[in-house]
């Protein structure tokens, strides 16, 4: 128990579905033929807003700013395509 409302395993198996890339009905089709409990649909997307995209969020800015402060003083040639 991680709190009052949030089991480990529920945020545990959470994330490995969302990490994995895998999509919640998939999982839950393969747990329902396997007769293995898993949270509910609902909780999992509460799980994955409240915890999970948080993470992941907070992540990727610290990545991006490492990024940006190795690159600040370069000068930098930017490509892209048109979408015309």
């Amino acid at each position: 128990m991680l709190n009052n409302r949030l089991h480990a395993g529920d945020l545990l198996t959470s994330a490995a579905i969302l990490f994995s890339g895998n999509n919640f009905t998939k999982v839950a089709l393969l747990a329902k033929f396997m007769h293995l409990p898993l949270v509910c649909s609902s909780t999992f997307f509460k799980i994955q807003r409240n915890y999970l995209v948080p993470v992941v969020d907070a992540f990727w800015a610290v990545e991006q700013g490492k990024v940006v402060d190795e690159l600040k003083d370069q000068e930098l040639v930017i490509l892209g395509m048109c979408s015309c």
